[in-house]
């Protein structure tokens, strides 16, 4: 049987999956996705990874979701673009609990494992411009690399990698270009080349 590749994640990963499971069966994998949109970290849908083999690899975009609770984003049904009303941020406390949970799930599993950073969200408009709102998503990702750092099975994979074949990963500040990739200020017109960079890291 082919290796296969464990796709889990929220609307992101449910978005990819169909383009990532093209392209890996290219390469020789099989792609199996549990994706539940809109989905914090504690409700996603994990498959049965107790068969996992040393061959078979597992992706995970945790904690998108984790960012900014629903009751402070609204999509405005005339555009389909999504705003953030409030920017309320979680302390740093919830965020060491969810990835010591992820930890607690991952790291003896005898696959590698590749974790996704949060991709950018919610840079909608100038009446939403909420201070510090992308610094705050940014120290997230810091962390996420930071904490799984030490695990020998895991590499985390920076989003502003991957986004686009043309996107200049070095602008951190400027999100202007990152923001024409997105259609609603969350999700990409399209995941074919995202799916294409994350398969060159992980394969």
């Amino acid at each position: 049987m082919a290796p296969t590749i464990y796709l889990i994640g929220a609307s992101h990963a449910r978005r990819l999956s169909g383009p990532l499971t093209e392209q890996a069966e290219e390469r020789g994998f099989r792609v199996v996705s549990r994706c539940t949109s809109g989905a914090p970290y504690r409700a996603l849908e994990w498959p049965d990874l107790d068969s996992a083999s040393k061959d078979d690899l597992v992706l995970v975009l945790p904690f998108g979701n984790d960012v900014n609770s629903k009751k402070c984003a609204e999509k405005d049904r005339r555009t389909g673009i999504w705003h953030l009303l409030r920017f309320e941020p979680k302390s740093d406390r919830y965020f060491q609990i969810r990835f010591q949970e992820l930890k607690e799930r991952i790291q003896k599993l005898p696959c590698r494992v590749f974790i996704c950073e949060n991709f950018w969200r919610l840079l909608c408009c100038s009446l939403h411009n909420h201070k510090n709102w992308l610094s705050y998503q940014n120290s997230i990702n810091k962390k996420i690399s930071e904490f799984f750092k030490p695990l020998d099975n895991v590499t985390v994979i920076k989003h502003r990698e991957i986004v686009g074949s043309n996107f200049d990963r070095k602008k951190a500040k400027n999100c202007g270009e990152y923001k024409k990739l997105q259609f609603d200020a969350v999700h990409f017109k399209s995941y074919g080349v995202i799916a294409q960079n994350l398969l060159d890291r992980m394969i």
